[in-house]
Parts: C-alpha cells; structure tokens; sequence
C-alpha cells in the first residue's frame, strides 16, 4: 500500500536545488533543458540535485550542502515537536536525510565498531524514532478531522502527506462499511 514512499521522498530529493561551489571553469553546460553556467571557477552556482553527481564526479563542482541531518538539529527538531500540538515546521528531506545518516553511521561502524560509534548510532536512532512517532500520532489525529488548515498541511512531509491520504482513505472505508445498512448477506 504505501511502497511508493521512497519512490516519492528521492523524486522529490532529486528536484532539489542545491548550492555548489564551481571547481573548475568550463563552458556553460545544457543539462535538463537548462544551462548551468560554470565559466568562473569559485563563483556559487545553483543546481538541481539530480544533475550534480555528474558534475561532482567530473571535478566541476563542489557541493555546498548537507546531505545529513546531525544529532543536534534532531534533538532540536525532538524538542520542538513534543511541545506543540500540531505539526511544527521541518525539512521537507527530513526523513531522507535522517535515514542517510543512519546509514553513514552504520557503514562507520562496519569499517571501524567502536562503542562510542555504537552509542552514537542508538541515540541518534532513538531520537529519529521518537520524532517519528510524535508527528505519526499527529497525522493519525488529522486523519480524522474534516478539513486541515492550509498552515497545517504546508508543515508536512510528502512521506507524511502520503500517509494522512492513505489513512483517511482507509478510516472512509471502514467507516463506510460500519455504517452500511441494507443488503447485509
């Protein structure tokens, strides 16, 4: 039912535009129907995501963002979250971005287990996790209100925009069939 939930977090991280630094001066290049001009090495260029593998991996760019979410901006967002009552304000990457670290963190762990890197993997997990479900219950409770406030719905993920949509659907159905009456056979 909602396998499509990465699909839709990389699309939408792939759309991305990011800032890069370029690295070496070259003629300006035609990617995706739009020019990215690289002819001044130094100068801060934006670039769609998807498009700056390519240019990292040919020495034109250097990428000037970050990929990862640290345990300080998770605590952060943890803090923030568990006070308010409706959904607060985050990346719409978040998710991604969280996961990516944890990924890092476990390859470090694979080249180099040591028990501090351990830790720092549990506690960055068991912080993600309590972020993801504080703002689940949240979507679980907007799932059953009539209409969602435009502000509201402006502070959602796609991941989490996907899983309010699913949820109400599910909720009409069951509730639909509850309520049926008639032809019960």
């Amino acid at each position: 039912m909602l396998e499509f939930i990465n699909e839709a977090s990389k699309i939408l991280s792939n759309a991305e535009i990011i800032k890069a630094t370029v690295k070496k001066a070259s003629t300006p290049i035609e990617v995706g129907g739009e020019k990215i001009n690289l002819d001044t090495e130094g100068v801060e260029i934006l670039v769609p995501k998807w498009a700056s593998d390519k240019l990292v991996k040919n020495g034109l760019i250097e990428l000037k963002y970050v990929e990862e979410l640290g345990i300080k901006e998770l605590r952060k967002a943890l803090w923030k979250e568990s006070r308010e009552t409706n959904l607060t304000k985050i990346d719409p990457q978040f998710y991604m971005k969280a996961r990516a670290t944890i990924k890092r963190i476990m390859e470090d762990i694979k080249r180099n287990p040591t028990p501090e890197k351990i830790q720092e993997e549990r506690k960055y997990r068991d912080t993600f996790m309590d972020i993801v479900n504080c703002r689940m219950q949240k979507v679980l409770q907007l799932a059953i209100t009539e209409s969602i406030p435009q502000t509201i719905s402006e502070n959602m993920t796609i991941e989490e925009k996907i899983l309010l949509k699913e949820v109400k659907k599910m909720l009409t159905m069951w509730k639909d069939q509850v309520t049926k009456i008639g032809d019960e056979t």
